[in-house]
């Protein structure tokens, strides 16, 4: 095969410049525009600049409202998401505290609510669990793991890295989010229970089993908190949803069942207490009092050291649970979210956060569906669920020491069970693509089976697998024409394609080094299953070869096979028309009657790039499918009565071309370079009325050397629809009064349409 390598052109045949120019320029233009716009990227960085101008007292109105009602619902979520992050139950209120207020100012969603959430809480439980040694509090290593958090989201964010999120697709959240809140209610079942020596820290199935086994030491008076708090909570959810039916101001209803819980069962035990000081009740006992004193979080090497690593998951989890849940809701109100500024208020919410005593911190779903449903209409809301929780945690901490932990716990299970994706979903997953249902399936499994953070990473490796089949095994889509000479899918419509030894294929993925080698192949198949195979057949007697011929008609009939399936599946009238669709196939065509190939026309139409190594591929297709003809001649001449039969004279010319339409400007300059196809620069007068679809000849009186001629382009145009390029313009005597003649850049094996590359290999052989 022909060894890749560029060809040595002059710059002004190439039909653009080097891409790296043309980064550097852009770049160049982006950077003087943002010192000249600096409006434009501080509106970027701090929203409020924007919307502010035009806050009204409707506004006020709505954000005062949405903003007490999540203040309201958060205090409850603070608490017992603390319990689950193995932390003082302030814990959970300062994180609730600060990050609404940063994200006022940095935000761009009107819907957010960002604050403290299960899974993050869960994570960072996790974490503080795996600090055997006593050498850090539990306070001192969440702080440090949100300053870290927070840095790489930064750093993500200049870098431009944040992309990679992008990897992670919907079905995969669906799948992580499912299995996360099911670890996350297992995770409860030792308080639910009131059983002790459970590490909540293990797998969901670890804990179930070890919380089976002790169940026979259940506390029953936590127990019987913990069910009445579930059932209280259920009940007011169900009447609620009853209710907003008759009237949707009932809707604030289902917004404080949480607190009413929190008060009628702390009540009771507050009661139950001063009648009966020894009863066997875990509850909060003393909360601190106060704010936070802001101070710079601990940190050293060792603890950088050991967090590091589970920083990255972390702020895989914020992003990735904050973008989510920010488009979604920008999807319902029709507005659209800044992604930089989302990134950017993420990371400084757990940068700054920590130096207030939040742990890390991102946008709850169940929370901003609440502020969207109770009015909110700009990030200002953030500004009053602050103030109610600095309230509280002001006014009310003495007021929480009698707050039961069974009702913590039923507070954290009723939220989270929500996180369960319904059950339909997943199924349509599976009849909108078995990949995603798949990926789903997976990331919940070992979510369950291995632990959260394991199963982020799985979801992440997932997610990048299915793109990678995606990719790595693209469809090639097998064209024919029609009566009209419309180029149809052969596996929908039933049209011939084994009779003119023209095969017309369309990859629908670029050429790359992941697939180059899958999709050189996939053509050279089709190529041999719609001509004759030869049989026996050297061309070279001293070449090395591997002969693979013979599997061909096996593949043939295959291939014939699938069609005929394929086409059946496509058609709905296929049981009533049947015949119609596999009449062409009633039985595979013999081999000796099938026409020897002659052109490849490629249909570059979903090609958006080619690499080296795709390039190199296509190079080396040349060679194959030129030897391919010259084998196939052969053969046909072997069975032939007439050895001078002229149709089988081998016509192949010595510079056999792939002929390709459809090529995008940078897919044409990586094919000039790389010499899949060269241009040859003609002296045809081109005027109004000129008809471009006339054959453009290469003799020696139509081709220029740039060498003595010493073209040079005075004059860029976009490419027009028949691939002509304007090299300069010439006066032409004959040319008539008033039009400028001018040459033109033609490309022998480029072509604007189908059935122009087809005519044109047609041509060839006549």
């Amino acid at each position: 095969m022909e060894q890749f390598s560029t060809k040595k052109l002059d710059k002004n045949t190439l039909v653009m410049n080097h891409p790296f120019n043309i980064w550097r320029k852009r770049k160049a233009e982006a950077i003087k525009y943002n010192i000249s716009n600096y409006k434009s990227w501080a509106l970027t960085l701090f929203p409020i600049i924007g919307w502010i101008r035009h806050y009204n007292s409707r506004s006020f109105l709505g954000d005062l409202i949405s903003g007490a009602a999540v203040g309201i619902m958060v205090i409850p979520q603070g608490l017992a998401y603390a319990q689950l992050a193995q932390l003082p139950p302030a814990y959970g209120l300062y994180t609730a505290f600060i990050g609404p207020i940063i994200y006022t100012l940095l935000g761009s969603s009107k819907d957010i609510s960002l604050g403290p959430t299960a899974v993050l809480s869960m994570l960072t439980g996790q974490v503080i669990s795996s600090f055997t040694d006593g050498k850090f509090t539990a306070p001192q290593i969440a702080l440090a793991l949100a300053l870290l958090a927070g840095i790489i989201n930064m750093i993500l964010l200049i870098s431009k890295l944040s992309i990679l999120i992008e990897f992670i697709s919907v079905a995969v959240v669906i799948g992580f989010t499912s299995g996360s809140a099911i670890s996350i209610m297992t995770s409860q079942l030792p308080s639910l229970f009131g059983v002790k020596g459970v590490n909540t820290t293990n797998s969901a199935i670890r804990v179930f089993i070890d919380t089976m086994k002790r169940i026979g030491k259940t506390n029953m008076v936590d127990f019987g908190f913990g069910i009445a708090s579930i059932v209280f909570i259920l009940i007011l959810k169900y009447t609620t949803s009853v209710l907003v039916k008759r009237n949707k101001k009932f809707v604030y209803l289902g917004v404080v069942k949480n607190a009413l819980t929190i008060i009628v069962f702390t009540l009771i035990s507050f009661g139950i207490f001063k009648a009966k000081p020894n009863f066997r009740l875990s509850i909060v006992k003393e909360v601190k009092s106060g704010l936070y004193a802001p101070k710079v979080p601990f940190m050293n090497a060792e603890l950088v050291r050991r967090l590091i690593g589970r920083a990255i998951t972390i702020t895989i989890v914020v992003i990735l649970e904050h973008i989510a849940i920010a488009k979604a809701l920008a999807r319902i109100d029709h507005y659209e979210i800044d992604n930089e500024s989302e990134l950017f208020s993420q990371a400084m919410a757990n940068i700054i956060g920590a130096f207030f005593g939040s742990y890390a911190s991102t946008g709850s779903f169940s929370r901003s569906s609440v502020n969207r449903a109770s009015g909110s209409r700009t990030p200002m809301n953030g500004l009053w669920t602050t103030v109610v929780v600095g309230i509280s945690l002001i006014a009310l901490s003495k007021a929480f020491y009698y707050i039961p932990k069974p009702t913590i716990t039923g507070i954290i299970l009723t939220s989270v069970s929500d996180l369960v994706s319904n059950p339909k979903i997943v199924a349509d997953l599976w009849r909108i693509d078995p990949i995603d249902f798949v990926a789903c399936i997976t990331a919940f499994i070992v979510n369950i089976v291995v632990s959260v953070e394991i199963g982020i990473y799985a979801a992440v490796g997932v997610s990048v697998f299915a793109l990678l089949v995606r990719v790595c095994i693209p469809k090639v889509v097998h064209l024919s024409s029609d009566q009209n000479d419309d180029y149809e899918d052969v596996s929908v419509v039933p049209i011939e394609f084994m009779r003119s030894g023209i095969v017309v294929l369309k990859p629908e993925a670029s050429f790359i080094f992941m697939n180059s080698s899958f999709l050189k192949k996939k053509i050279s198949d089709l190529v041999n299953i719609s001509t004759v195979s030869p049989k026996n057949v050297e061309v070279d007697k001293d070449k090395f070869t591997i002969s693979t011929n013979s599997s061909y008609e096996v593949m043939r009939e295959r291939y014939v096979s699938q069609l005929t399936m394929s086409r059946l599946e496509y058609n709905l009238d296929y049981q009533e028309h049947a015949e119609k669709y596999t009449a062409e196939f009633a039985e595979v065509p013999e081999n000796e009657r099938l026409p020897v190939f002659k052109g490849l026309v490629i249909d570059m139409s979903a090609v958006s790039t080619i690499d080296v190594t795709g390039a190199q591929a296509l190079l080396d297709l040349e060679v194959e499918l030129k030897d391919l003809r010259k084998q196939q001649l052969k053969y046909k001449l072997s069975l032939s009565s007439n050895p001078a039969d002229t149709e089988l004279i081998d016509e192949t010319p010595n510079d056999f071309m792939i002929h390709y339409v459809n090529v995008k400007p940078g897919i044409l300059r990586i094919m000039q370079v790389s010499g899949l196809t060269k241009p040859i620069i003609t002296k045809l007068p081109i005027e109004p009325g000129y008809d471009f679809n006339s054959p453009c000849t290469s003799n020696s009186e139509s081709v220029v050397d740039f060498k003595k001629d010493k073209l040079s382009i005075k004059e860029r145009i976009n490419i027009p629809d028949k691939m002509i390029f304007e090299i300069d313009r010439i006066p032409n005597a004959n040319s008539a009064p008033g039009t400028t003649p001018r040459r033109g850049l033609y490309f022998e094996n480029i072509h604007s349409t189908i059935q122009q590359a087809v005519d044109s290999v047609d041509n060839t052989f006549v």
